[in-house]
């Protein structure tokens, strides 16, 4: 399953109180789903707004990112009906739009039907979320007789499937591996030790005593461990968001600067932490790991290498960058 997030909060670490910069976080789809954990005793909120951009499954300006494509709009007629959706040669994209969904889905099918010699040939269905995948394959099996050996994915797992199969010598970074060196680096005394990360040593107090505490004890560091983990599951949630959703912010972090009209003690440490990840000399810099935005960024699209076809239906909101994708 995905891991949807719609409004995703995490709250400031301990005194002094920060109020909420923005109300709202963009939508995204991820895979892999888990439970969301919440940072024990934070108040305050600190997640950095990124835009949702609503698109009505269309690409914009594909003349431009992908000048060696054809783009042909099948739009559905007054009668109920819908165009044709066959794809005639490699590397033409056909976009169908209907505000029915019966429709979209007798258009799949009519497109898979003739696009198919035998039900064993792989489908590439990108989709929105799981209802969406049900009743997708639930129309196609009526319509078809059978709905056999079709490969559901979700937006960011279909990309990061392109991008391994394109550079495989490339580590895609993902919100568990940066989940995983966050929490390392909460771990470790040394690097809480910045000036700009006392909003952090403030939440994880005494850290280098109680860590000595309980391996001597083998007991609980006063549920600093617990935090550890609540917060870097947060963080790495927002770093996430960040990539799709707040380019510009990300790109002032690496030079070192500050986005103006933003929280500034929140973005230092936020940013202190980022750059410890993928900043020059960072974590995932020297391991050459790059996020699914940068990645599609600095790839020339004539080295992707995506499937034969691929069918993506019924997403009508993503995040700014997927569109550039």
């Amino acid at each position: 399953h995905d891991r949807q997030i719609g409004q995703r909060r995490i709250v400031s670490l301990g005194p002094p109180k920060f109020g909420a910069i923005h109300p709202r976080h963009h939508e995204i789809q991820q895979d892999h789903a888990r439970p969301q954990t919440t940072a024990q005793g934070l108040q305050g909120v600190l997640a950095i707004e990124g835009a949702v951009d609503r698109i009505a499954f269309v690409v914009q300006r594909l003349d431009q990112r992908l000048a060696h494509v054809n783009v042909v709009l099948d739009q559905q007629d007054r009668e109920g009906g819908h165009g044709r959706i066959v794809l005639e040669q490699l590397g033409v994209i056909r976009l169908c739009y209907s505000n029915r969904t019966e429709a979209l889905c007798e258009a799949l099918a009519e497109n898979l039907g003739e696009g198919r010699s035998t039900f064993l040939d792989p489908v590439h269905l990108v989709v929105p979320n799981p209802l969406v995948e049900s009743y997708v394959k639930q129309a196609l099996a009526r319509r078809l007789g059978i709905a056999a050996h079709i490969e559901t994915q979700f937006l960011r797992g279909f990309l990061r499937q392109v991008a391994t199969a394109s550079a495989p010598e490339i580590l895609i970074v993902d919100r568990d591996l940066v989940e995983g060196e966050l929490l390392a680096l909460l771990a470790d005394p040394r690097r809480l030790q910045s000036r700009d990360l006392g909003p952090v040593r403030a939440y994880l107090p005494d850290t280098l005593a109680s860590a000595e505490g309980a391996a001597a004890e083998g007991a609980d560091d006063g549920g600093n461990d617990r935090k550890r983990v609540q917060l870097a599951a947060q963080i790495a949630a927002l770093y996430d968001e960040y990539a799709f959703s707040r380019p510009e912010m990300l790109a002032a972090w690496r030079e070192g600067g500050l986005v103006d009209d933003l929280d500034e003690p929140l973005q230092r440490w936020q940013r202190e932490l980022w750059l410890a990840l993928f900043g020059r000399g960072g974590v995932f810099a020297a391991r050459q790991g790059m996020t699914l935005p940068d990645f599609f960024a600095q790839v020339p699209p004539e080295a992707l290498r995506p499937p034969p076809a691929a069918h993506v239906f019924g997403i009508s909101y993503v995040a700014r960058l997927y569109r550039s994708i």
